[in-house]
Parts: structure tokens; C-alpha cells; sequence
């Protein structure tokens, strides 16, 4: 469903066309929940990041630059340049020898955990401290593939709107609007035939509408918790 679509549906649940901007927020509002409820893989983005000092050990990524930025999955080394000139010599990528460490992963840590168990700096770590991801590298680096969570695009006026949710789980984001109106009104009686809810260690569909939806889309889409 498009945002057109899933304010409609809330009117038809809620029997409410009067309260137009109310929908939208709900809309929007449970939009944004249910994005964030577990670290969707279909809320990954990736990216190739080419640093401006490539002689550099050390870097730093803003992540107000990152579209839609939630939260880092992972950075890594990377090495196009070299890729592609094996290509062009006919040969397979990686078919060299190349010290791993230039195309480590990073690890994250925490950043009050900078030091390694003889005193120094640990290396090939990141951290973020505010809206920076602080990088340090074992090898100059110049580049870095970047993989974050991204928040939906959250377009009031509908020309932008995008959600992959609203597309294949719609109903899940209707009826956290529906239940999110209904609280805002003070209908507490309809409002919990959505927001309900489930009974402890019985499961998502002993609960309201909304959790019988988000089941659904649980079962559908792992979360790369772990990954």
C-alpha cells in the first residue's frame, strides 16, 4: 500500500474521517515503529565509502551523511582498484595473494575498550561516539564497504514514501495506526481489539489485531540479530 492507501485503511477501521491529520501521524507513527522493531535484513543498505586521506590509518565516517541512517551492521576493507585490475588482465578477482588484513572486517568496540591486553591501540576496530564512526586500521585505508539499517522514508506528502512493510505487511502497520488513534482519543475499548496484548509465553496471535499482523511479519522476515 502506498501512504494514500493506508490512511484510507485506518479511516475504515476506525470510522473516523474526520480526524485527517490524526490519521496521517498514526500512519506515520506506526510506520516508524514497525520498521524498528527487529533489525530487518530488508532494511539493510550497502555502500563503498572512498576516504579523502588514503594514506591514512585512521578515519572517520559522519553518519548525518549516510542515507537514512539507523544503525551500522558492519564495515569492512575493500579494495576495488585492485579487483579491477585483475579483471582486466583476464584473471579472476582474488586470484593473488594479499595480506588479509587489507580486507578485514572491522570490529566494533566499545569506546572506553581502545587498548589490547599489552597497552596498545587496537587496530582494525570502529566505534561511534555521537553521529562519527571513529576508524582504525592496521593498513592505510582508502576504502571501506559499509552496510547500515536504514529508517523508511517517511514522506507526509506521500510523493516519497517508502516502506517495504506498507508493501507486504501493510495490515500490521494499519492496525498500529488504528490502535494508535483510538489511544489518542481515549477509546480505550477499541483500542485494545488492536493493541491487546498477548498472553505471556503463548505467543503474538493471543494478542490484538495489530499482534496477530506483526506475527506475520516476524515469521516472514529474519532478523539478522546475530548476523
Amino acid at each position: 500500500m502506498n501512504l494514500a492507501q493506508l490512511q484510507a485503511a485506518v479511516i475504515t477501521e476506525t470510522n473516523r474521517p474526520d480526524l485527517v491529520a490524526e490519521t496521517l501521524q498514526s500512519v506515520l507513527e506506526a510506520t516508524l515503529s514497525c520498521h524498528t522493531l527487529e533489525n530487518f535484513k530488508k532494511d539493510l543498505a550497502e555502500a563503498t565509502v572512498v576516504f579523502d586521506t588514503p594514506t591514512s590509518y585512521i578515519q572517520k565516517l559522519d553518519t548525518t551523511t549516510i542515507p537514512y541512517f539507523r544503525s551500522m551492521h558492519y564495515i569492512r576493507k575493500t579494495n576495488p582498484l585492485i579487483n579491477a585490475a585483475e579483471i582486466n588482465n583476464g584473471l579472476p578477482p582474488t586470484t593473488l595473494y594479499y595480506p588479509p588484513d587489507q580486507f578485514a572486517p572491522l570490529v566494533e568496540i566499545d569506546p572506553t575498550d581502545l587498548l589490547d591486553m599489552y597497552g596498545y591501540e587496537k587496530r582494525d576496530v570502529w566505534y561511534q561516539a555521537g553521529t562519527s564512526i571513529n576508524i582504525k586500521s592496521s593498513t592505510p585505508l582508502n576504502y571501506a564497504v559499509i552496510s547500515w539499517y536504514k529508517f523508511p522514508i517517511l514522506d507526509a506528502t506521500g510523493v516519497l514514501f517508502n516502506s517495504w512493510i506498507a508493501n507486504e505487511n501493510p495490515y500490521v502497520i494499519v492496525y498500529k495506526a488504528a490502535g494508535t488513534l483510538f489511544a489518542k482519543i481515549g477509546e480505550d475499548k477499541s483500542w485494545a481489539i488492536y493493541m491487546k496484548a498477548p498472553i505471556p509465553g503463548r505467543g503474538n496471535d493471543t494478542g490484538g489485531l495489530y499482534y496477530q499482523q506483526l506475527n506475520t511479519l516476524l515469521q516472514n522476515n529474519i532478523s539478522t540479530r546475530g548476523f
